[in-house]
């Protein structure tokens, strides 16, 4: 028998498998206060062939020894953030997310992470990062639920807690369909990119002499400079649902499931109906200074 053939076809079964994933539940753990072998990210993919149903599960967690996550959540994340077609069918931001809990301590300093309850209510969360030049904004509701291109029944609208603010070339990879493994095998993107600082106080602390602070834009007005971080608009399925999330003494938790669906589309705005046959009433705009009309303004495996 031949090993090495078996395990790679094995292998193409997987990565297969996991693009036709129809449902994917995420489970997570991040202490934001110091290292934790205690964090964790657990997967579940499931698929569903005539009358039988199969489920995957992964447990990971980080590996301190090899610098890598023991699973290798990464690339099982990168056959789901995208389609066959190479389309994004999830937010970037929630891979990104994820992917903190099976990383290096240092990278949550690095990318700037930040999870900020509100308050008055500390349910509500909102949190933001940076990484590879673009910056993460997710805000959940009163209950602390993330919505992920969520389509609400009554009135469509489709409701997605994740932004996302581009940075000038991104998506040479994304384009491509690839994804850089230097989280997958950070001990060599650390020592190709960064040295390590024996000063600092936290073991593995990751010094990047080159990479700018991180400043995630604040505010969810719009102009903010933050789009929407759904998924591609050429995408034929998406996955799609609501996430828990919750932070207590530093500890981050995130769970839930996301279902593969019909790309949902915004139901558009009934024109306003003539009443006794007359024209809808119009809304005068108020020219601007230059006598123009007025416009109104409009409202450590990390590759990603």
């Amino acid at each position: 028998m031949n090993t090495k053939r078996t395990f790679a076809k094995f292998a193409i079964a997987a990565i297969g498998f996991c693009l036709c994933a129809e449902s994917v539940k995420i489970d997570m753990r991040l202490n934001l206060n110091n290292e934790d072998p205690k964090n964790f990210l657990n997967t579940s993919l499931t698929t569903t062939s005539g009358t039988t149903t199969t489920s995957t599960k992964t447990k990971d967690g980080y590996d301190a020894i090899s610098g890598a996550s023991k699973k290798h959540s990464t690339k099982l994340t990168s056959t789901i953030y995208l389609d066959k077609s190479n389309k994004k069918i999830m937010p970037k931001g929630l891979r990104a997310l994820a992917l903190f809990s099976v990383s290096d301590f240092s990278f949550i300093e690095k990318d700037g992470l930040k999870i900020e309850q509100d308050k008055e209510n500390p349910k509500k969360l909102t949190i933001t990062f940076s990484h590879r030049g673009n910056s993460y904004k997710i805000e959940t509701d009163e209950k602390g639920t993330a919505h992920v291109n969520f389509q609400k029944e009554k009135n469509g609208e489709i409701q997605n807690s994740f932004k996302i603010k581009k940075k000038d070339a991104d998506t040479a990879d994304e384009k491509n369909g690839k994804n850089a493994e230097s989280k997958e095998n950070p001990g060599k993107d650390v020592e190709n990119r960064q040295k390590i600082n024996t000063e600092r106080g936290k073991r593995g602390a990751v010094v990047d002499e080159n990479a700018e602070e991180a400043t995630p834009e604040s505010g969810t007005k719009d102009g903010d400079g933050f789009e929407n971080d759904g998924f591609d608009d050429t995408a034929q399925k998406v996955y799609s649902g609501r996430l828990k999330l919750s932070l207590k003494s530093g500890i981050f938790k995130m769970k839930g499931t996301l279902k593969l669906v019909e790309k949902p589309e915004q139901k558009k705005e009934e024109p306003e109906e003539k009443k006794d046959g007359q024209e809808p009433e119009k809304t005068e705009e108020t020219p601007g200074e230059d006598g123009k009309e007025g416009s109104t303004p409009e409202g450590t495996e990390r590759e990603d």
